[in-house]
């Protein structure tokens, strides 16, 4: 099994296409492949252009149960309530994002949670700037997911520069490649925390 297997893409754009390279062949084993950086697995395996397009079957686990959550940071951090709340807020329960931040806390003591924060942004920034870099190859792209990020109608704040039927079909793309998720009709969220905080906190002035 290997986990957080959309790290590998930080290591070297070639290293996917290495990968299959050596395991297409094998017979008599299975490989699962588990990511919960869910934009860069579906362009792994969901994408037609995707090095391992149609290689696995593709399965979609949530996020953690909130309750589940909050007792695992206070049993990890012995964090207060207020503490608590912070991290699943930050993080929405996202399993890549909560291990990370809690690892940085418990390995840097005297770090507080809005500096282990700003550590993340940092350790995560390269994936998030490339992600948004793929986005602008489309126009408005970027746009309605920058809007979305705090929290924003792309409807309204775009109405009168492009019609209401491309912001549809630009959120229907968005979905189909795992950057956001519906949530009700007409409205949706980035099912990447981070980078909502990432890009809202770049943004808004």
């Amino acid at each position: 099994m290997y986990d957080e297997f959309s790290e590998v893409v930080k290591l070297h754009k070639d290293v996917p296409k290495l990968f299959r390279s050596l395991i297409q062949f094998h017979k008599y084993c299975v490989y699962i492949f588990a990511g919960s950086q869910e934009s860069m697995m579906k362009n792994l395996f969901v994408s037609s252009k995707g090095v391992f397009f149609k290689f696995a079957r593709s399965l979609y686990l949530d996020f953690l149960e909130e309750k589940d959550c909050k007792n695992y940071i206070k049993e990890r951090l012995k964090a207060n309530q207020k503490e608590v709340e912070r991290i699943v807020e930050i993080t929405k329960c996202h399993p890549y994002y909560l291990k990370k931040l809690l690892h940085i806390k418990l390995t840097r003591e005297k770090a507080s949670l809005e500096e282990a924060l700003r550590i993340l942004l940092e350790e995560e920034r390269h994936y998030l700037e490339l992600l948004m870099w793929h986005l602008k190859e489309k126009k408005y792209r970027a746009e309605v997911v920058r809007i979305l990020s705090c929290g924003e109608n792309p409807y309204e704040l775009l109405k009168g520069v492009i019609r209401t039927q491309q912001i549809n079909q630009i959120l229907r793309d968005l979905e189909f490649e795992g950057v956001v998720r519906r949530r009700a009709r007409g409205k949706y969220e980035l099912t990447d925390p981070l980078l909502a905080l990432y890009l809202c906190r770049k943004y808004q002035p």
